[in-house]
């Protein structure tokens, strides 16, 4: 019962998760009424529970929404108090830190009648940035800043990366930056440091991992040691991601479930052998008894050297629970003892569920109990790991494919060897030079070096095995309802020998690849505008052919739309080569986020402006009069001619026309009003061809384009402007979206649509799909 019960709690904990409006916290009182009835009534428990589950829910995410900021709050200079709550992320541009405020209020200097209201309740952490040059700040330190703040906002595409399901679940409730103000100082000489336990904890973690990197200079394996450390990945870099992702051995350099059980399952093998030895000690506590104390003691430490990340935090629970068992010294039912540490990792926090780490920590413990507990096999170490690692490879597949759009094939060749590999030497070997930094600084650095040499022998195979593309399976997300089938499948493919027909599961799981999609037919098109920020990336798939058309921006060497956006959104629609990529023109909002594109994902032929610097040997020029045809589709550029020449990079924009039979599109890159005149005296108003049902509004919606002149002649059904949230050029002008609304045109910002999808060609141009709102949930709709 107790596992059905944990089901139906799980169950109301994801149907408040799915809500895109959030209920009264009023309905938490029902919660009185039904657990006295729950306990009552054992037939019916597990439903109950799904409505305990839901209310719980209910109660604490009204309490985490009241801490949003409000919207006159935003882009206004505001006073904050607070102490440094995390570890700095330091990058050339920036330095990146979480705030844990004790005061905001609005700046004395600022003259209002009415001042604006701040938040319910002001809210307790805020994540900041720190451009230009700022001080060398540390955990722990008290500033007071002048900063301006956002409500959580990030980018909306299939297959992209939630931020703002990250911001909520870490209890970030408002992003901003640091201003350059007389009022921003250090509080450290009025106040001194906090000192509270989390902030000494956090500057032990801060010592810990300066120290390594001083210990291990220039050693590329230095920042995977200090995350098995201190869980500090930031030195981590972007090609060291690309192979632990391709393998899937990334889950080696998260502190998690399997690092807890691992320190926790050493820690009680050690006691137990002491305890043993130990004259009279178990006459006062029996050793199963102290091998359980110290193995949560000891899990307790690693997950406070990680700083007790969500993902730890969950590892911690799992791991204490089955320990309290061993400590009550009843029978050990796999399945009984899951399900009550799935109760309480759901009690401790239900935002648990919109992350994906969570469902593969528990569906990993799940496929181990499940093929391995209770069944007869060879007792060879090595054959019982070896098909731990198939067992998991198979049953995390689903799970992967729905929230990755990628199963790496070789991931259990990979972890048949890492996992043993990092565990039993790397591990170790880091927290014996960790522990010893402080003491022994000599010989842990020795010891270090060690650990970073079997990162760096075990390095060759993980890179080659990452190159394997073909062993990378990419498709797009299954629909959520494919999920239900491939665990019936999976239960069936995994069962114990004797049960018949057990590869009749992988029918079951078949809906998970084969699910019926919208085709996209002859003459047809699907054109998606994505969310990229404050830049431009679209995507036009004909029934055979992609053209991506830019790359979305570049905003830091560690970030770029091309990595965070574009491919994800490639992968998420299965596919898995572009035809053609467009490059408009030389801005780097355009073009910032091919290079990374191009390393993931092949692409047989580039067209890009003579502006920008030659991508590749056989890019061609973008000229006037150039026209392929797709399946159906035509395919026009427009400007600039092959003579043109301009010195301003906006007024080279390749200008790209997609006809229908029935539809037409426009992509005008960040061309301005000389050319608008160009194109509007070149194509006669009667011929129509400069008209268009929708229009990428040229340069963003700025002031520098759609004359009006040129609005008439296109006269879009849609306007469509990418831009950020809350850029710094306020873009779209308020006075430009008015224009295209005088000529009958439906105006749609990518920061507050997300990503939008047409479908051209099918007789009668459709409204489109709009991510955000086809994905909306409660923690988001306060920010449009």
């Amino acid at each position: 019962m107790m596992q059905l019960t944990s089901i139906g709690f799980l169950v109301g904990v994801l149907v408040c998760h799915t809500l895109a409006d959030l209920p009264s916290k009023e309905w938490a009182w029902l919660l009185i009424i039904i657990i006295p009835l729950a306990f009552c009534c054992k037939i019916p428990r597990p439903f109950f529970f799904i409505i305990i589950g839901f209310l719980y829910s209910v109660l604490i995410a009204n309490d985490k929404m009241t801490e949003q900021i409000f919207p006159d709050m935003e882009g206004r200079d505001v006073l904050v108090t607070g102490t440094i709550a995390t570890l700095p992320n330091k990058t050339p541009e920036r330095t990146r830190f979480v705030l844990q405020l004790t005061k905001l209020s609005e700046l004395p200097d600022i003259e209002s009648s009415q001042p604006p209201a701040i938040s319910n309740r002001p809210p307790r952490r805020i994540q900041l940035s720190w451009y230009a040059s700022p001080p060398d700040i540390a955990i722990g330190q008290q500033w007071q800043l002048v900063v301006r703040l956002k409500r959580p906002h990030g980018f909306s595409n299939p297959g992209g990366f939630e931020y703002e399901a990250w911001l909520y679940q870490q209890d970030i409730h408002a992003t901003g930056y640091v201003r350059d103000h007389a009022k921003t100082q250090s509080l450290n000489v009025l106040r001194g440091v906090d000192d509270s336990f989390y902030i000494k904890l956090n500057q032990l973690r801060s010592r810990l991992s300066e120290a390594i990197a001083t210990q291990l200079p220039a050693n590329p394996a230095a920042g995977m040691v200090a995350a098995l450390v201190v869980g500090d990945r930031q030195g981590i870099d972007s090609e060291q991601w690309r192979i632990l992702t391709g393998t899937g051995t990334n889950h080696l350099m998260a502190i998690s479930g399997l690092h807890i059980g691992l320190v926790a399952g050493l820690a009680f093998l050690l006691i137990s052998q002491l305890w043993r030895r130990l004259p009279n000690a178990a006459l006062y506590l029996a050793t199963p008894k102290a091998a359980a104390s110290g193995a949560i003691l000891a899990a307790l430490a690693y997950s406070a050297l990680a700083g007790f990340a969500l993902p730890t935090q969950r590892a911690l629970i799992m791991v204490s629970v089955a320990m309290l068992a061993i400590w009550s010294q009843r029978p050990i039912v796999p399945s009984k003892i899951l399900a009550i540490a799935l109760f309480a990792v759901l009690l401790y926090d239900p935002v648990a569920v919109i992350s994906g780490s969570f469902w593969l920590s528990f569906g990993a413990v799940a496929i181990i109990f499940y093929t391995m507990v209770g069944r007869l096999s060879p007792s060879g170490w090595w054959w019982k790991w070896g098909r731990i690692q198939w067992m998991i490879g198979i049953g995390l597949a689903p799970i992967l494919l729905f929230w990755f759009q990628q199963v790496p094939l070789v991931s259990p060749v990979a972890n048949l060897i890492a996992v043993p590999w990092v565990s039993f030497i790397t591990i170790p070997l880091s927290l014996l030079g960790g522990g010893l930094l402080l003491l022994w600084p000599g010989l842990a650095q020795w010891i270090l070096v060690l650990a970073a040499w079997s990162l760096e022998l075990l390095w060759p195979l993980l890179d080659g095995l990452s190159r394997l593309d073909q062993l990378l399976w990419i498709g797009p997300q299954p629909p959520t309802w494919t999920l239900l089938p491939a665990g019936i499948g999976l239960l069936w493919l995994m069962a114990p020998r004797g049960v018949p027909a057990r590869w009749a599961g992988v029918l079951w799981m078949l809906p998970m690849v084969f699910f019926p999609v919208q085709l996209i037919e002859f003459g047809m098109a699907r054109f998606t505008l994505l969310d990229v920020g404050q830049g431009l990336a679209a995507i036009v798939q004909t029934a055979h052919h992609v053209m991506l058309y830019d790359s979305g921006p570049r905003y830091s060497e560690q970030f770029e739309a091309g990595s965070a956006v574009v491919v994800p959104y490639l992968r998420n629609q299965g596919i898995a080569v572009v035809d053609r990529v467009i490059l408009s023109h030389n801005d780097v909002d355009h073009i910032g986020g091919y290079e990374a594109i191009s390393r993931q994902v092949p692409v047989r032929n580039v067209m890009q402006s003579s502006n920008v610097p030659v991508v590749r040997p056989d890019a061609e020029f973008c000229t006037a009069g150039a026209q392929w045809q797709w399946d159906g589709v035509v395919f026009k550029v427009l400007h600039p001619a092959a003579d043109y020449r301009d010195e301003r990079d906006n007024n080279m924009s390749c200008v790209v026309q997609i006809s229908t039979q029935t539809d037409k599109l426009l992509l005008t890159g960040d061309m301005e009003r000389p050319v608008e005149t160009e194109l509007v005296k070149y194509f006669s108003p009667d011929d129509d061809n400069l008209r268009a049902d929708i229009l990428v509004v040229p340069h963003h919606g700025s002031r520098s384009s759609s004359s009006e002149q040129f609005v008439r002649a296109v006269t879009p059904r849609y306007a469509l402007f990418p831009v950020g949230y809350r850029n710094r050029f306020g873009l779209p002008k308020g006075d430009v979206v008015e224009r295209y609304q005088r000529v009958g045109a439906t105006a749609l910002n990518t920061d507050a649509a997300g990503a939008i999808t047409f479908l051209l060609g099918t007789g009668e141009l459709m409204p489109p799909d709009l991510y955000r709102a086809e994905r909306q949930r409660f923690w988001s709709k306060i920010n449009h």
